[in-house]
This record gives structure tokens, C-alpha cells and sequence, in this order.
């Protein structure tokens, strides 16, 4: 049973909730119904590419840009300082860059296959075979991992930057 939790009351809603009349193209591109660019969804949103939301085409994978404001996110994974912090700094910067190698990959399989790139899970159980959402959060989640990683690469590479001026 479902309520419609705009109008007071307990009354049951119709089954299923009228939707909204939302349309959008499947070319990528938005049409007239489409939101606002000010209300749009940022292409880390699921609804940034689904056909009902904004209908974005994914940018490419060499324009994802790097998250900022990351640097705290080494607190615990790098010593405070000295040799330690160096060797670990080069470590993770390793680590970072095979991970956004696969991530970058990933990102581009949904691209150019959509839901075929996804698993059979992702496909009929997690989406409940909504392929449009399957494929949506996917290319949501890859683009936030390849813009995480980028973001603490930078992270890293300033840090090092940083370590070898002292150094010298």
C-alpha cells in the first residue's frame, strides 16, 4: 500500500503514483522538459545520465576533472614525517595510479557498452533489471572513483614535490 504523503490524511494513493510527465531524448542531448542547467544533477549523480533525469552524454574519460580537498584523507595512511612518509607517499601514489588505470578502463567499457559492460548482479538484482539505472549508477560511481583517485594523486604528487624540496 502506498500514501501519498503530499495530502493529509491516511488515505491509500492510487496505485501506482501518478508521475510526473518527464521526458528526455535517447540521443544524450536534453529536450524541452528537461531541468534547468542551475537544476541539474553533476555528473558524479546517477540522474545526470538517466533518461528521465538530465540525459547526459558521459563526458570523456580524459576531461573527468580531479576532486578537490583531499588531502585529509591521508591522515592516518601516511607517517607525519621523515623518510617513512616518503617511501609510504611513493606507495600509495603507486597504488592510486593502477587503481585509476582500472577505474579509467571501467568508466570507458560503460561508456562504449553500456549495461552490457555490467555484471549480471548489477544487471537483474541490484537495478531490479533496470538497465537505464544499472547503467546510470554505474557510470556515476566509476566517474566519482576516477575523479577520487586523480584528486589524491594530485594529493600525492605535492606531497612528494614538497619532500624532495626539503631534501635537497
Amino acid at each position: 500500500m502506498l500514501f501519498d504523503w503530499s495530502k493529509p490524511g491516511n488515505a491509500p494513493a492510487p496505485s501506482p503514483l501518478p508521475q510526473p510527465d518527464v521526458r528526455a531524448p535517447a540521443t544524450g542531448t536534453p529536450d524541452e522538459h528537461a531541468l534547468p542547467a542551475a537544476l541539474s544533477y553533476p555528473p558524479g549523480h546517477p540522474w545526470h545520465y538517466h533518461p528521465l533525469g538530465d540525459n547526459a552524454a558521459p563526458m570523456p574519460v580524459d576531461a573527468i576533472p580531479a576532486a578537490k580537498g583531499l588531502e585529509d584523507t591521508f591522515d592516518r595512511e601516511l607517517p607525519k614525517r621523515g623518510p617513512k612518509r616518503i617511501i609510504k607517499a611513493r606507495e600509495l601514489l603507486d597504488a592510486e595510479r593502477r587503481g585509476l588505470e582500472a577505474d579509467r578502463q571501467r568508466y570507458q567499457a560503460l561508456v562504449e557498452r553500456g549495461a552490457d559492460a555490467l555484471s549480471r548482479y548489477d544487471r537483474e538484482i541490484a537495478h531490479g533489471g533496470d538497465l537505464e539505472m544499472a547503467r546510470a549508477s554505474a557510470l556515476a560511481l566509476t566517474f566519482n572513483h576516477v575523479a577520487w583517485r586523480l584528486g589524491r594523486i594530485a594529493v600525492l604528487e605535492r606531497e612528494l614535490t614538497r619532500s624532495n624540496a626539503r631534501g635537497r
